[in-house]
């Protein structure tokens, strides 16, 4: 539970600019379309982080 809490501000500082760069996307400007690849490949690492955490810990299962 505490693992979960801990990253709550880094996962939204991450998401912030992936959701203003699908806004954008949506409005029509190309540019934006890069800038949402850092929010998505950095979200991407926090969560195998987790599961990596979680296996170490032996509290994931797959099933």
């Amino acid at each position: 539970m505490a693992w979960n809490w801990s990253f709550l501000r880094l996962d939204l500082f991450i998401s912030a600019p992936g959701l203003s760069s699908l806004y954008c996307y949506r409005r029509g400007i190309p540019a934006c379309r890069a800038r949402g690849y850092a929010p998505l490949i950095l979200t991407s690492c926090s969560g195998l982080q987790a599961i990596a955490f979680w296996t170490i810990r032996q509290d994931f299962d797959p099933v």
